[in-house]
């Protein structure tokens, strides 16, 4: 009873957040964005972004430097681009900021909310608005082409390094040439998406918050299997050795066949709703729920160990290299780091 209301709470936050994607007041909490280049995890969260070294949690610098910009907050995860890091802000503004310092390089603020993270594909930033627009950047910051449709983008895209694959809220999944933005397929995928698809060889697989994981041929957008989910799922499918493994907001995480869409099994995390792409580990994989735990399930279904943070966790688990990363929304702190085993290492604010 307790994980069906935690999921409740759940779709109604999110409800809340499709209200104000295109319009109206702008939320009191951000979900942390987190994303990793080289020795520094990159967190933007409420109204700054943050550059923070991976080894002992110590901040290098963030952006504002005084202090946030009333009004402005981050939801989208930020992206290394070229000699630049991309940052898209929930007001209208895509910042172009030196890595290394923090200071802006450059900005576009003639789009709506930045509920997406960018995709850099070559030499061309792919970035997905909120306003029902994609738009193409050079890595100067100057605009190429835009691409629009019927409702908001709230997913990341994806890209086999020829295609780049939008889901869109409108329930299309889109195929767009990264060169000039023209269209090459679109395919109805019958329920809304926020994450981006898996990308395996020559077939994507997309999941919906319509209770649906979808397999695509990646050339024609053909739908080759579709198979149903107990709830809606809110994190991109993780591929490995011709399993598809997944999780939805009810707590249940499930192994997939990739050529027939079959279930291999499927194993019941209770009063845990998983949020966020888990990360891959060589024997397991590391779930996140809104409830603050942090779940390690290894490849046959089984449970390994549970860790957990105070505060809800919305945007996955990040991996880089030895270490994982969680972005927290509503605790006392807004980053934890922990090792492969989940034994912290630190945690950003530093607690006394």
């Amino acid at each position: 009873m307790k994980a069906k209301y935690t999921s409740l709470l759940f779709v109604l936050v999110i409800a809340a957040m499709l209200l104000t994607a295109c319009g109206g007041a702008i939320p009191a909490n951000s979900f942390p964005g987190v994303s990793t280049s080289g020795d520094v995890a990159y967190l933007a969260n409420s109204g700054q972004v943050f550059a923070i070294r991976l080894a002992d949690g110590v901040l290098d610098w963030k952006y504002p430097a005084e202090k946030a910009e009333a009004g402005r907050y981050y939801f989208a995860a930020p992206v290394i681009a070229g000699d630049r890091l991309l940052a898209g802000d929930y007001s209208t503004t895509l910042h172009g900021l030196d890595p290394k310092l923090g200071i802006q390089q450059w900005s576009f603020d003639q789009a709506g909310r930045w509920v997406a993270s960018p995709l850099v594909v070559g030499d061309v930033i792919i970035a997905p608005n909120a306003n029902k627009t994609v738009y193409g950047f050079d890595l100067t910051g100057k605009q190429l082409w835009k691409f629009g449709s019927t409702d908001a983008f709230w997913a990341q895209p994806a890209s086999d390094g020829k295609l780049a694959f939008v889901a869109g809220m409108d329930h299309w999944l889109y195929a767009i040439d990264p060169a000039d933005g023209s269209l090459q397929w679109k395919t109805d995928l019958n329920g809304a998406m926020v994450y981006p698809a898996a990308v395996g060889d020559g077939v994507l697989y997309q999941a919906t918050i319509a209770n649906e994981l979808v397999a695509l041929n990646s050339e024609t957008g053909e739908i080759l299997w579709r198979f149903k989910t107990d709830n809606a799922v809110w994190m991109t499918p993780i591929l490995r050795e011709g399993l598809i493994y997944l999780g939805d907001v009810k707590g249940n995480v499930y192994a997939v066949d990739v050529a027939t869409g079959t279930q291999k099994w499927k194993q019941t995390l209770e009063n845990d709703v998983l949020v966020g792409t888990p990360a891959l580990l060589d024997t397991s994989l590391v779930f996140s729920s809104e409830t603050g735990n942090i779940i390690s399930v290894d490849f046959n279904g089984v449970q390994q160990w549970t860790r957990t943070v105070e505060g809800k966790l919305y945007s996955g688990v990040v991996l880089a290299g030895d270490t994982m990363l969680v972005g927290v929304t509503k605790g006392k702190v807004t980053l934890v780091a922990f090792d492969l085993n989940g034994n912290q290492k630190w945690s950003y604010p530093p607690q006394e």
